[in-house]
């Protein structure tokens, strides 16, 4: 006969990974065996919240409450990091009060739900406020807590988020291999290489060994500046430092060529990826395609879209995108019509349908009569595509 302990295991497994139905069915194994335990509806609202399921955490919670369960920390926590993954500041916030109107003692992995909620949210006035309600709760702010921070900061100023890092001695906290990746990734996105190679520095000195993090970071951020050569240098550095260059790397380094007009090194690098066994997505076959495109190259441009179907992979409404332009430029209305019959067939139903850009692209090649006898062809109406609908307005 199978005890507690085992089933509350498989349950446990089955929340670690999301898998909600899984999970109940344990849940009510154990409950017909052994009754409602509060182990067994804490794991329900994990496994609700890892799957980023909202209502179900409610609705467990409430479940919770009914069976006369009292809320814990771990509850608590569970609920917060749900309303978290959504992005739902003030849920978490509620879910805070809610722990102080309880009784229940605040945790140190509360607060940094809180503070990674406000900071990922950009509400940095609130991460600070709930650092100082941590401190004044007697727990010690940990790296996790500060790197959230720092992320936060760092969409508002890369040298606010380095300044951040620099104050973590004064909590007695060390920076970790995250926190510079962080500072790293931050730079990047803004195409501050300068800055970028500055925090890889900081990083040896303080003795971790960069990662394919590390290097993804300092090649896109050579390649927002529109620095071929020290993109090409940095992906070198990291497959001599012996890190495994994954799809994201090459795909930042293939598309920093293509962009910058270097198409036989881009085509080099797909053939390395593939000698080496490295499997490229659909969005690195797209920025060969726009390098076609922006030359007038339709063979070109078709012959890298087909890559995608033979790497069976699936073309997104970028890549389409992208070949259509290519046709356009090539002045063939036919191949362009074709491939967006394509995309609106396969893309068109799903939730958000064909984004505006599409729409404008295809638009500027055929007319806006032609595209909406294209769209009623698709079985698309306005109501079903709210792109074309906010271009008819925009008109309007």
């Amino acid at each position: 006969e199978p005890n507690l302990k085992g089933l509350g295991k498989l349950q446990e497994a089955s929340a670690k990974v999301g898998q909600i139905e899984m999970a109940e069915q344990w849940a009510h194994e154990i409950t017909s065996r052994f009754g409602a335990t509060p182990e067994n509806s804490r794991m329900m609202i994990d496994a609700a919240a890892v799957a980023g399921n909202t209502s179900a955490v409610e609705h467990y919670f409430k479940q919770a409450k009914q069976a006369g369960i009292q809320t814990d920390a771990i509850m608590l926590t569970s609920l917060m990091d749900a309303a978290a993954k959504r992005g739902d500041l003030k849920s978490v916030e509620c879910w805070m009060n809610a722990a102080n109107e309880s009784g229940v003692e605040i945790s140190l992995s509360m607060c940094t739900t809180a503070i990674d909620a406000a900071a990922r949210s950009g509400a940095m006035e609130r991460a600070r406020s709930w650092l100082t309600h941590m401190r004044e709760s007697g727990l010690q702010p940990d790296v996790v807590a500060l790197t959230a921070i720092v992320h936060g900061a760092a969409k508002k100023s890369w040298k606010l988020a380095e300044l951040w890092v620099d104050a973590f001695p004064l909590f007695a906290v060390e920076p970790n291999m995250i926190t510079y990746n962080t500072l790293i990734s931050a730079a990047a996105k803004r195409g501050e290489l300068e800055a970028a190679q500055r925090t890889y520095q900081r990083c040896l000195q303080a003795g971790f060994q960069p990662d394919v993090l590390t290097f993804t970071g300092l090649v896109i951020a050579a390649g927002r500046s529109n620095c071929i050569d020290n993109a090409t240098w940095w992906f070198r550095t990291a497959v001599e430092s012996n890190v495994r260059p994954d799809k994201v790397m090459m795909s930042a380094l293939i598309d920093t060529c293509a962009r910058g007009g270097h198409q036989v090194a881009a085509k080099q690098w797909v053939d390395w990826a593939d000698a080496g066994g490295i499997e490229l997505n659909e969005i690195c076959y797209g920025s060969l395609i726009a390098a076609a495109a922006r030359v007038g190259n339709l063979p070109e441009a078709e012959a890298w879209f087909a890559t995608i179907g033979e790497k069976r992979l699936v073309p997104r409404v970028v890549q389409y995108t992208q070949v259509i332009k290519a046709a356009s430029a090539a002045g063939d209305r036919e191949t362009a019509e074709a491939y967006f019959m394509e995309m609106a067939k396969i893309w068109g139903a799903k939730q958000d349908g064909l984004d505006r850009k599409a729409m404008q692209t295809m638009q500027a090649v055929v007319g806006m009569e032609r595209l909406k006898e294209l769209c009623r062809a698709a079985g698309i109406d306005r109501e079903q595509n709210r792109a074309l609908g906010a271009r008819e307005e925009g008109r309007r």
